[in-house]
């Protein structure tokens, strides 16, 4: 991981670190920091001197300059410090933060983007139809949401809340609030039950879980993916990641619900390289041409082979979620 300490308050991943000779190299890829360094390694191992180039689209003021990395004493640890400017606080636990401000607007067709985002612990903003925001609070897929009127999946809105207490919210809390925006502004109502249907288990492979723990210092958990090297895949990224927020992003890659049995606690941080097939997202993603003859594992084998977990067919008790009410969108 590579922190930019007074900028922002999250890592960006380094999937590989190069050594060849003296030359060290590598590219570190996030959201607001990526780019790429390469140095030179001193004769004591002490320090490897070099440069940092910013990559497109990174939030800088820069795009080149020099960088020295300096090997810490041993024994001393160096305490990752939060960004400038945020109050990296975590509610309570026991407490109930709601968003003190809330608008829900229809969204402007011309307007490109989508999805959802936590800006550090003080605005919430997405984009996205009503069904979409239930499916991410609820970790379910569509043929999980029953007896929603078709607007639900349909009508795309641009939502934004800011919380009524200081601090970061859990992910627990997160996922409360926007349900509580939802039933405030939309008369949501809804109860859970569970159906049979066909699903796919998740559950730890023959030898055990091959995640790191996480490294991170905020409750917050971040995905982010990017192609792989030499066009080879997609690199998926988790940062404080659990099972259960792992099984929530993997019904986005899967066409059937995820059912979690790992037994797994705690948080890991992990890259995932694999080649989508061809209908994933969608079949939003450019995959590269058949011929080019450098792949990575499809998702079944590469999750089995880099972090230790396994999905199977399964058809059981899936849970399921009902809508007894939902109006549109009440004015801001």
């Amino acid at each position: 991981m590579v922190y930019w300490v007074d900028v922002s308050h999250y890592p960006a991943s380094v999937p590989t670190v190069t050594f060849q000779g003296d030359t060290v190299a590598f590219t570190a890829t996030a959201n607001d920091l990526s780019g790429s360094f390469a140095g030179t390694m001193a004769a004591d191992h002490g320090t490897i001197a070099g440069r940092w180039t910013q990559g497109i689209g990174a939030r800088s003021g820069f795009a080149s300059q020099a960088m020295t990395m300096t090997r810490a004493a041993k024994g001393i640890a160096w305490v990752i410090p939060p960004p400038l400017g945020s109050d990296a606080k975590i509610i309570a636990a026991n407490l109930d933060p709601t968003f003190e401000v809330t608008t829900v607007k229809p969204h402007d067709p011309k307007v490109m983007g989508g999805g959802w985002r936590w800006i550090g612990a003080r605005r919430f903003e997405a984009t996205m139809p009503v069904g979409a925001l239930l499916g991410d609070i609820y970790g379910l897929q569509r043929e999980q949401i029953i007896g929603a009127p078709d607007w639900v999946f349909k009508d795309v809105y641009d939502y934004a809340g800011v919380p009524d207490l200081p601090g970061w919210p859990t992910l627990d809390q997160r996922y409360s609030m926007e349900r509580k925006m939802l039933q405030e502004r939309f008369g949501l109502k809804v109860h859970t039950e569970t159906r049979e249907m066909s699903a796919v288990i998740l559950t730890t492979a023959k030898g055990g879980s091959r995640m790191a723990p996480s490294v991170m210092v905020d409750p917050g958990v971040t995905f982010t993916m990017h192609p792989a090297p030499g066009n080879s895949g997609f690199v998926f990224t988790a940062q404080n990641s659990s099972m259960g927020d792992f099984k929530r992003a993997l019904q986005n890659f899967v066409e059937r619900p995820v059912v979690e049995k790992t037994e797994l606690t705690g948080q890991f941080d992990f890259d995932l390289t694999f080649m989508p097939y061809d209908s994933m997202f969608g079949g939003r993603v450019h995959l590269p041409p058949a011929e080019s003859g450098v792949t990575a594992p499809g998702l079944y084998t590469a999750m089995q082979e880099q972090l230790g977990l396994k999905l199977s067919p399964f058809k059981g008790q899936v849970e399921v979620l009902v809508i007894d009410h939902i109006d549109r969108p009440s004015p801001n």
